[in-house]
């Protein structure tokens, strides 16, 4: 994990909160590098809450990219939109029906955090959220706002890990510098740090 590395929060910090912006050019799947070390290498339970990619969509990549999913477990706020309806819940994904469906969204995401914390209290958990420029198609800026804002405090209220990917582009600089306001670090794709 050369490139977006989190060694100097995770020797510093049980909990944390980290905004990556992706630039697309530069590093396509800056995600990977995270859940690798995450969820491979420390052996981590996560909460993945998408709304860029169907769940679908992430677990083909996720197998070939060599990501151990086996303790992840998804929020998909896009796969109803797209598919019509078609998905169910599943054991390790909760479909939502819209993606501005914050406020059920943001029931799933708490309810997956304790999944894995009622097993051990001692058990870390990562949350991973793609992408914050994505939910700014679907929801005012101000609702994002206050949804990004309650995840983060929830996750650092619950001990958990936490990783806000969003892209470098001009329409997301207000959430990137919001959102930055409330995070332990911010990394960008290519490796700098601010």
């Amino acid at each position: 994990m050369a490139e977006l590395s989190i060694d100097a929060l995770e020797a510093n910090f049980d909990s944390w909160v980290a905004l990556v912006i992706n630039k697309k050019d530069d590093y396509p799947n800056p995600e990977f590098d995270i859940l690798k070390d995450l969820a491979n290498a420390k052996g981590l339970s996560g909460v993945y809450l998408t709304v860029n990619k169907p769940y679908s969509s992430l677990k083909k990549n996720f197998v070939k990219g060599k990501i151990n999913f086996d303790n992840l477990y998804f929020v998909d706020l896009v796969s109803r939109r797209v598919l019509k309806g078609k998905e169910d819940k599943l054991a390790d994904c909760t479909f939502i029906d819209s993606p501005s469906s914050l406020t059920t969204a943001a029931i799933a995401f708490v309810q997956a955090i304790k999944m894995p914390q009622s097993k051990s209290k001692e058990k870390k958990v990562f949350i991973m959220a793609d992408s914050l420029n994505t939910f700014m198609i679907y929801n005012k800026a101000n609702v994002v706002k206050r949804f990004f804002h309650f995840l983060i405090l929830k996750s650092r209220e619950l001990g958990c890990k936490c990783i806000l990917l969003s892209a470098d582009l001009s329409d997301a600089s207000e959430i990137n510098g919001l959102v930055a306001n409330f995070s332990d670090k911010v990394i960008t794709s290519g490796g700098s740090v601010a």
